[in-house]
C-alpha cells in the first residue's frame, strides 16, 4: 500500500534536542533541514552551510518559517556535536524508507570510512569513523552509524543492516565481513550478497575455485544462472 513520505520536519522532531528550550533561537528539524540541503548542495564544511543557507534564505523561507534567520556556522557546529548519532542515522533512515524506493537488484555498498577533519583536538576526540551504505545507481546515501570508539567496522554493520531495508538489493561488502553470520542477515533482510574471499579463508577460496573451474568446462551450461538486466 502506498503511504505518503514522511516530512524531514516530521521525522527529526522526534530527534531529542542538546539545548535547553528557553534559550533556543533555532528550531532543531528546520536547521538539519538547512544542513542537509547544504550537503546536498556540495557544501563541505560549516561555514559553507551557513554562507549557501544566507544566499537561499528566501528559498528556505518557502518551506520552514526561520524568523531568526541563519544560525552561524558555530552554532551548527556545536548543536550537531552534540547530537546522538545512532538516534539522528535512525531518524535519517526512517525518512529515506518513506520514500518507497526501489532496491531491486540494486548494488547497495556497505563501507567503513574516517571522516576527513572530524577530528577535534581541542576537546581531545580523534575522528570519526563511519560504516556507510550506498545504493551507487540511486547515487544515495542509504544510511550512517558511528564506529564506537576501541571498537571496528565488524560490530557496526550488524547494527545498520539491522535498521536498513533491503529487500531485492544486492548488498556488497569487503573482505573483513565474510561471514556466516552477515550472510544470514542479509538473507535475512530478502536480499543477496557478494562477499570478498581471499586466500586467508583457504577453505571457502578453494571451495569457490573447485566449483567455478567445475562450471567453466561446459561454459556454465550445466548449471542455473541467473541474468539480471
Amino acid at each position: 500500500m502506498f503511504t505518503i513520505p514522511f516530512s524531514i520536519l516530521q521525522v527529526f522532531d522526534e530527534l531529542p534536542g542538546p539545548r535547553q528550550d528557553a534559550k533556543v533561537l533555532y528550531d532543531l528539524p528546520e536547521m538539519i533541514f538547512i544542513a542537509l540541503s547544504g550537503a546536498v548542495a556540495n557544501c563541505d564544511s560549516w561555514t559553507d552551510i551557513e554562507l549557501y543557507a544566507r544566499e537561499h534564505l528566501d528559498d528556505f523561507r518557502k518551506y520552514v518559517p526561520l524568523p531568526n534567520g541563519i544560525p552561524s556556522h558555530d552554532t551548527f557546529s556545536r548543536v550537531f556535536s552534540r547530537l546522538d548519532p545512532v538516534l539522528f542515522a535512525e531518524c535519517l533512515i526512517k525518512w529515506i524508507d518513506s520514500l518507497q524506493l526501489t532496491l531491486k537488484v540494486q548494488g547497495v555498498h556497505l563501507d567503513g570510512k574516517v571522516l576527513r577533519r572530524s577530528f577535534d583536538a581541542a576537546a581531545g576526540k580523534g575522528a570519526l569513523n563511519v560504516v556507510t551504505a550506498w545504493a551507487g545507481d540511486l547515487h544515495l546515501c542509504l544510511g550512517q552509524l558511528p564506529v564506537a570508539a576501541g571498537s571496528n567496522e565488524r560490530t557496526a554493520v550488524p547494527k545498520l543492516l539491522q535498521m536498513l531495508e533491503l529487500t531485492g538489493a544486492v548488498v556488497t561488502l569487503d573482505t573483513m565481513h565474510t561471514q556466516k553470520s552477515t550472510a544470514r542477515q542479509i538473507r535475512g533482510k530478502e536480499a543477496d550478497y557478494v562477499l570478498t574471499v581471499k586466500r586467508n579463508q583457504k577453505t571457502l577460496y578453494n571451495l569457490i575455485q573447485g566449483r567455478f573451474a567445475d562450471l567453466t568446462k561446459d561454459d556454465f551450461r550445466s548449471s542455473r544462472v541467473r541474468r539480471y538486466t
